[in-house]
């Protein structure tokens, strides 16, 4: 019982990601654009090592948390923008299980949308393995799960549209660029290294890299799946709490 209202909370949620069509297009277009595009470009300019390989993971990450950030968006719109508290209180699913359901719902549309640009980034390597498919999807799931736990609370905490896009393109930009997502961590200041390792999304981009070379970083793994785990439930906690259904 439990688990076919959990499945039919996620089930309307993904049914907004296919009925635009148009936007999975252009998120796959975004993504190619940077990587073949800028990816190549910067790869002129960088000497030493390859910089096209290096940001490949980091560009599909982007992806996925572009869409993961959906999420929060949508549930914005349905508490400050729509009022739709009434129509939640009248769903015969209980509350921790319709907020676990849109997390989820979350995660899963940030790593279909991503998919595409992930089955590119994998085949640039050699040597794949189906260890290398899996390593680098758990991966993908576990930072779209940060990606969907930062853009809830975010969603939750505000009540005016300014304050919730100001919120959400700050967290969005510390994610992106303060992160080893474009550059080593030995190029950051060492006042800016703490910030960068208290990303989930350095550890996500690190984990992609060492994976799509045939290495398991057990560590990097381990760090990424707590701080999401973690994440999630705060996120969790604070949308059961702070939304009237």
């Amino acid at each position: 019982m439990y688990a076919q209202r959990f499945f039919l909370v996620m089930q309307r949620d993904l049914k907004i990601l296919f009925l635009d069509k148009l936007t999975l297009f252009i998120i796959f277009l975004n993504f190619s654009i940077e990587l073949f595009v800028s990816g190549l470009i910067f790869a002129r300019m960088v000497s030493g090592f390859d910089y096209f390989l290096f940001i490949a993971p980091g560009a599909n990450l982007m992806t996925a948390l572009v869409v993961a950030f959906q999420a929060g968006r949508e549930l914005f719109v349905e508490r400050a923008l729509r009022d739709l508290s009434a129509y939640h209180v009248t769903l015969p699913v209980p509350r921790r299980l319709y907020v676990a359901a849109r997390i989820a719902a979350g995660v899963a549309k940030a790593v279909i949308a991503s998919t595409p640009g992930t089955l590119v980034v994998i085949f640039l390597y050699p040597n794949l393995t189906v260890f290398t498919f899996l390593g680098v999807y758990l991966v993908l799931v576990l930072f779209s799960l940060a990606g969907v736990a930062f853009s809830i609370m975010t969603a939750v905490v505000s009540r005016r549209t300014e304050v919730f896009i100001t919120l959400r393109s700050t967290i969005q930009l510390y994610l992106s660029f303060l992160s080893t997502v474009f550059y080593p961590l030995e190029f950051f200041p060492p006042v800016l290294v703490p910030f960068v390792l208290a990303n989930p999304k350095t550890w996500a981009v690190q984990t992609f890299r060492e994976i799509v070379q045939g290495n398991w970083p057990v560590q990097e793994l381990l760090l990424l799946s707590a701080t999401s785990l973690f994440l999630a439930i705060m996120a969790g906690i604070i949308y059961v709490r702070a939304t009237k259904m």
